[in-house]
């Protein structure tokens, strides 16, 4: 019970974080694009 605990714990850290990454990539492409624009 435990260790499903702590995979599931892995599990939901690695896709936050992975979602912060790809939130943060999209930003900065939106960023680009709206500088480029002007």
């Amino acid at each position: 019970m435990l260790l499903y605990i702590l995979i599931l714990h892995q599990t939901t850290t690695f896709y936050l974080l992975l979602c912060k990454e790809d939130m943060l990539l999209y930003i900065l492409i939106l960023h680009q694009t709206t500088t480029r624009g002007r």
